[in-house]
């Protein structure tokens, strides 16, 4: 189990890092040249069914649209990315993630590894996200199964939805 936990962070911070530096010496631009720009909504998002859940997104929603933070778009687009990517990710896989937990692990970890400072930028973004995630996968640390799977991929699906939303 340790062996698996420590693969799925090494995975998860190599692709993290090749994302920031990918962004941050603008690669990506030279060689595909239709990403979005920074005014536009990011492909990919998925709006909640349901209404509990629905109210949670919005309640993130919210936070995002409360924040006088300047750079405020470009930290929701990053992650953004970054969520959607780990869903892709975790869709993909079905041998390092293999738990809750880990699910859990990489929605908290996104943002420090690729060095998005939100600190006091967001008040109860990261309670809100918990909240979500406990929501849509539930409390306990338990095997992904196929539908837990479908459900971590939807649940960072509607983060990313939800960070959307808010700006």
């Amino acid at each position: 189990m340790k062996e698996n936990n420590t693969n799925f962070m090494l995975y998860v911070g190599v692709g993290l890092i090749a994302l920031a530096l990918v962004a941050k010496y603008d690669v990506v631009k030279n060689i595909v040249p239709s990403i979005p720009s920074v005014e536009t909504t990011i492909e990919g998002t998925l709006k909640p069914n349901d209404a509990e859940v629905l109210d949670v997104c919005e309640r993130i929603a919210e936070i995002i649209s409360d924040s006088s933070a300047s750079d405020k778009r470009t930290d929701v687009n990053n992650l953004t990315r970054v969520y959607l990517e780990t869903a892709n990710l975790i869709d993909a896989d079905d041998e390092i993630i293999t738990n809750t937990q880990q699910v859990r692990s990489s929605h908290i970890i996104a943002a420090k590894l690729l060095r998005i400072n939100l600190v006091g930028k967001y008040e109860g973004l990261a309670d809100q996200s918990n909240e979500l995630f406990k929501l849509v996968l539930g409390n306990d640390d338990v095997a992904l199964d196929e539908k837990l799977r479908k459900e971590s991929v939807k649940a960072f699906k509607y983060l990313a939805w939800a960070l959307q939303e808010g700006v």
